[in-house]
């Protein structure tokens, strides 16, 4: 077989989106304006820093305010956590 005809499908294959894992939880803590704490049902938790989010650290202007909109937001709220790669610190809330 030509492996021109070989490089188109996995070309295709590449752009596939990948599975991701997803666990339901409840943010039970809000470290800054873009980071959470995360419980999950078998009592796990986990620190989830959002993908999409760029806001200012705590010790940075306007970061307790930002921590501050975060739990107005988020604190207490259940949802899914999404995220693509084992170990991946930036997700997606659904």
């Amino acid at each position: 077989m030509h492996p021109r005809r070989l490089l188109c499908p996995l070309l295709l294959l590449l752009t596939l989106p990948t599975q991701a894992d997803t666990l339901n939880g409840t943010v039970v803590s809000v470290a800054d304006g873009d980071t959470i704490i995360v419980l999950h049902a078998n009592r796990e938790q986990n620190k989830i820093r959002l993908g999409g989010i760029d806001a200012p650290e705590k010790s940075q202007p306007f970061g307790q305010c930002s921590k501050q909109s975060m739990s107005a937001l988020a604190f207490g709220k259940e949802g899914d956590v999404q995220w693509h790669k084992p170990g991946q610190s930036l997700t997606h809330i659904l």
